[in-house]
């Protein structure tokens, strides 16, 4: 008797649908809109340096005037005026790089709607857009009406910006749906609440620096025990969560999430321990900008992941995700 061979069933083929879709996806979108949107995202990095350097050293009011900057169209600010002091110097550099994150997100709405084709694409790149004109129009209304309350809104914005502006260059990127196919991701909600904490934080710490400068205000222990005091809590859901996606086969991103955890907190704890009343020290601004910019890249790592993630109590199949392992005897 002659056996004929085994031939593999349907069951038994390899059955990775989602991968291969979102393969001829990324095939068939640009690369450019997602290489402006990703230069919009690292212009911005730029921007909440000089932004929190301005905070840190109470310069907002060093260039009078907004556009019309001491009676100079804004983008021609003459180069004497602008080096004339540090103050100057960081202020009219926040408001050029203000400038060219615009004009980046411009050239990123102009390529999406040329070049991609996905339909959440261009919403994506609009609404950076119009983040980062009100943006800039809260930063210029500070300066008209010279308030401290504008100030404080301008600086906690400024991290939900960023973290949107992250997140539309995830999303334009051709890769995208690949990474939205990854298996081990935690349910929707509970990395939304995670972000919303995160976020939260963000703002009272904002709150506690706009009390600093210029001069120190009454609640600023009330500031700083409520800063300190959500921060034992966001610090310990973050290493719980980077241990749960590590241990979900995210491994990347579990520790990526935890090394930027623990470096704010040792930022923070740092500028704490520098300050001064008196005056801003050169460790305690650059520590102190740099535990402002660790705040707006946890942010934005959460939000992002927040978006990969499927909803609750979905399959990971119902949202994009890959399908299910299937067993075959």
């Amino acid at each position: 008797m002659t056996l004929s061979p085994i031939r593999p069933t349907a069951a038994a083929k390899p059955n990775r649908p989602v991968e291969s879709a979102a393969a001829e996806v990324a095939g068939a979108v640009s690369n450019w809109p997602f290489q402006l949107a990703r230069a919009t995202a690292v212009a911005t990095v730029l921007l909440i340096l000089f932004g929190g350097s301005v905070t840190t050293m109470g310069a907002g009011m060093a260039v009078d005037g907004w556009w019309d900057a001491e009676g100079h169209f804004l983008p021609f600010f003459p180069l004497d005026k602008w080096f004339r002091d540090l103050g100057t110097f960081v202020e009219h550099s926040h408001r050029q790089v203000g400038i060219l994150v615009g004009l980046l997100a411009i050239a990123t709405v102009l390529a999406t709607w040329r070049l991609d084709r996905r339909a959440s694409s261009n919403r994506w790149a609009l609404a950076a857009l119009v983040a980062i004109v009100a943006q800039g129009t809260l930063g210029g209304v500070r300066v008209l009406e010279n308030s401290e309350d504008y100030a404080f809104i301008h600086g906690a914005f400024a991290q939900a910006v960023f973290a949107l502006l992250a997140s539309t260059a995830r999303v334009l990127s051709p890769r995208w749906e690949t990474l939205r196919s990854r298996t081990g991701l935690p349910a929707r909600r509970l990395v939304t609440g995670v972000a919303i904490m995160v976020y939260i934080q963000v703002v009272l710490g904002c709150w506690y620096r706009h009390g600093l400068r210029p001069m120190p205000i009454g609640d600023l222990r009330l500031r700083l025990y409520v800063h300190v005091g959500l921060a034992v809590v966001v610090l310990c859901t973050l290493l719980w969560l980077g241990r749960r996606l590590s241990g979900a086969g995210l491994v990347r991103e579990g520790r990526r999430l935890m090394i930027l955890v623990l470096v704010q907190v040792g930022l923070g704890l740092g500028a704490w321990g520098h300050w001064e009343p008196e005056a801003v020290g050169l460790t305690e601004g650059t520590l102190t900008v740099l535990h402002v910019l660790g705040g707006a890249l946890l942010l934005a790592e959460i939000v992002g992941l927040a978006l990969r993630t499927a909803p609750a109590g979905e399959s990971p199949d119902a949202d994009g995700g890959a399908p299910a392992t299937e067993t075959v005897t």
